[in-house]
């Protein structure tokens, strides 16, 4: 399978064109009008070369309200500073920070931003909401207008950016940082490309399933499945047509393409052989891809709008009753509860025939090359590794700490339904670091994955048609 940090000739011209949609997603945050001017307001991106997957909004991303009223005092000192104390105050500075939040975050969001505040007065984060569809673009044509934000949630560009010779560096930083020890290994190599770091992990993506207990119960089922055999059989179980209740909400529109790749995979399929060689088109990856493929065409346990259901579309079916089990990650945990309570269980991504395989990636803050405030963009990357601040983050929004400290508190230990994002780190898999695997996957596998949905194109014709893409990514 592809290891990190593995050289490739870069194809960075093509970075407009295979902007998309990254496999680590924050679904897109609302955004606000500022409630005042920041001291250094983000520059507005430069409008895009080429159109992006989504409709672009008709503005410029705005900050969040409550983050960016810089704290400035309302009178003036009735004791002149001492030329020492002059010396040693710091001149007040603005980072910009560029982010994807759900809406819902926000408010926690805010909470760490002016926790920061208290620790470090006089630096001011001016949160810029970006919707998640538009990320991509957005931060590609601003690194080519030279009008980038001072750090970023990279998430899914990282590698791109990286290729782009867009981020800062921090491998000396995090040499000398002494918490640094206190991340886990597994962040840390997510965020690691030829021996060098470019982001501080701030939680971590954990993907599993989501199930209803409380159907599970009434049909009989008492265990959660731990193979596809099982899943199947529970799938089934669970679905009935006539009363609008199915078995598995499958997301086969936008961010769709990740879990099919993960079922190829488990079938024994690779993405490339050791000498780094596309090997996709193999029957392990056909038979793999079938079988997902299936679950809506042949098995029908999925709801009919699946080729169309998106993030939000999955959710909410969950949420209301129309499935029984979905695939998501550790982000969804707190919407899915509220509206759930303990009618919800979590289980770890079923066994396949070949292995049990499960996305786990950190989701990080960088710091652009460009930012003329790199210190005060440090203090800020690492302090979302302190744990008041990571306990915050985890309750608000269901991400899995990057910090030993809270991953092993009772706040997930002593939480069932964290049972098996902690399972899913012995069979973790981390996606391909090359640039451009983004664009492939919104580009090449999503588009072919739906044609199968709907029976425009066999499996065997799609995946042969994905490794040719991918080959050509990688040429």
């Amino acid at each position: 399978m592809k290891q990190r940090g593995i050289n490739r000739r870069r194809f960075v011209g093509a970075l407009g064109a295979l902007a998309g949609v990254g496999v680590l997603t924050v679904a897109c945050g609302g955004t606000q009008a500022p409630a005042a001017a920041p001291t250094q307001p983000a520059s507005a991106p430069a409008a895009p070369t080429a159109a992006p997957p989504t409709t672009a909004p008709t503005t410029a991303p705005q900050a969040t309200a409550a983050s960016t009223t810089a704290a400035a005092p309302t009178t003036a000192p009735t004791v002149a500073p001492t030329a020492a104390s002059a010396a040693n105050a710091a001149p007040a500075v603005t980072v910009v920070y560029w982010h994807t939040f759900f809406e819902q975050l926000l408010p926690a969001l805010d909470q760490i931003i002016k926790g920061f505040k208290t620790a470090e007065p006089n630096v001011t984060i001016n949160a810029v909401a970006v919707p998640q569809p538009d990320f991509a673009t957005k931060i590609t044509t601003a690194v080519q207008a030279g009008s980038v934000p001072d750090t970023a949630l990279t998430g899914g560009s990282y590698y791109d950016l990286i290729a782009m010779k867009a981020l800062e560096d921090v491998s000396s930083r995090e040499q000398s940082w002494p918490e640094a020890k206190d991340v886990l290994k597994a962040a840390w190599d997510g965020v690691t490309v030829n021996g060098k770091i470019y982001a501080v992990p701030a939680f971590m993506f954990v993907t599993w399933m989501y199930y209803r207990k409380d159907w599970f119960d009434a049909a009989g089922i008492t265990s959660a499945p731990v193979d596809w055999n099982a899943f199947l059989v529970a799938a089934k179980k669970l679905t009935n047509p006539a009363k609008k209740q199915y078995g598995f909400g499958m997301r086969g529109g936008s961010g769709g393409k990740s879990y099919v790749i993960l079922w190829m995979l488990a079938a024994g399929g690779e993405l490339l052989d050791q000498n780094n060689k596309v090997v996709l088109n193999s029957p392990a990856s056909v038979s793999g891809f079938q079988w997902y493929v299936d679950l809506f065409a042949k098995e029908k346990v999925c709801p009919p709008s699946v080729p169309n259901d998106a993030f939000r579309q999955i959710i909410d079916d969950f949420k209301t009753g129309l499935t029984s089990m979905i695939i998501h990650h550790t982000g969804s945990l707190q919407e899915i509860t509220t509206a759930l309570g303990d009618k919800v269980m979590t289980m770890p991504v079923p066994k396949g025939p070949a292995r049990q395989i499960a996305d786990v990636s950190p989701g990080s803050n960088s710091i652009f090359a460009a930012s003329k405030q790199k210190d005060a963009s440090w203090d800020w990357l690492r302090y979302w590794s302190k744990q008041d601040v990571q306990v915050t983050w985890l309750k608000a929004s269901g991400y899995f700490p990057t910090i030993n400290a809270v991953a092993n508190d009772p706040v997930v230990k002593g939480n069932p339904l964290y049972k098996a994002a902690t399972e899913t780190f012995s069979f973790a898999w981390s996606p391909p670091t090359w640039p451009g695997y983004n664009g492939w996957t919104t580009k090449s596998v999503l588009p072919h994955f739906q044609s199968a949905l709907v029976g425009k194109e066999t499996a065997g014709a799609a995946v042969a048609a994905m490794a040719t893409d991918l080959t050509k990514a990688l040429s």
